[in-house]
């Protein structure tokens, strides 16, 4: 088991928390702490598999590995998804209703021109990633969810491989369901599923998973961590005007 030290020193008596309210406002708290404290993260191993979930006044931490969700839902009081970044997954979409209407030629040319890999050699991944910096304020690879079923469409999803195995790509859509979400989706060749996500209170968002077919437990309660340790899709500018995306920086 490969582990990260961190040493955490507080100077004063508190620390300040930055947590999300039901809409994503950032909401700032003084909470107690230890003075001074050390915690080894636990990474996983070599390729640090593992997001962890930090609470620094517990000097606890919870680790998840980072392949096993795909999808996060937001419990605030609008209707947004995530993706899942921290494999470098990628969402393309088709512009289609259904998926009987996405075209083998399209999926074939996604892959032969390498659009849905995150690398320093696709120009082109920064269209279908959730914002590095801010998805809440500068976007998201699927858009926010409407009410008007005719205003949602169909993606392709590639489940990344950023401390993850290679996964069949995923058709999805989502739609709304009085105030949850309804998840359409089917691996590529595979049977067509649904699930419904409903929204909640302890956790900012709700995670699923295509392997589980489920909804999975990641997030801990909302006032049981501090910050999360992952790697992640980062952003780098290279050239004016151009920018490449990388999976594997570390963030917190």
């Amino acid at each position: 088991m490969k582990y990260l030290p961190i040493v955490l020193s507080v100077m004063m008596a508190g620390v300040l928390s930055v947590s999300c309210s039901e809409d994503n406002n950032p909401v700032v708290a003084v909470e107690p702490t230890a003075e001074e404290g050390f915690i080894e993260i636990n990474g996983g191993g070599a390729s640090f598999p593992n997001m962890v979930f930090v609470n620094l006044s517990e000097e606890e931490q919870v680790a998840v590995p980072r392949e096993s969700w795909d999808l996060s839902f937001t419990n605030g009081s609008g209707f947004e998804v995530l993706i899942n970044g921290t494999t470098g997954a990628m969402a393309y979409p088709t512009g289609k209703q259904t998926f009987e209407e996405v075209e083998a030629e399209t999926m074939e040319m996604l892959r032969t021109e390498g659009k849905l890999v995150l690398d320093f050699n696709n120009m082109v991944s920064r269209r279908y990633v959730d914002d590095p910096n801010n998805p809440w304020v500068n976007g998201t690879a699927i858009q926010p969810v409407s009410a008007n079923m005719a205003e949602n469409q169909v993606y392709i999803y590639s489940r990344g491989e950023s401390g993850a195995a290679e996964r069949p790509w995923v058709l999805l859509r989502v739609d709304r369901e009085s105030n949850a979400y309804k998840l359409t989706y089917k691996e590529v060749g595979g049977t067509e599923r649904s699930a419904v996500i409903a929204k909640g209170s302890d956790t900012h968002m709700n995670y699923f998973s295509f392997t589980a077919d489920a909804v999975v437990q990641v997030e801990p309660a909302r006032k049981k961590w501090d910050f999360v340790w992952t790697a992640g899709t980062n952003e780098i500018r290279f050239l004016p005007g151009r920018m490449v995306l990388s999976p594997t920086s570390f963030r917190i």
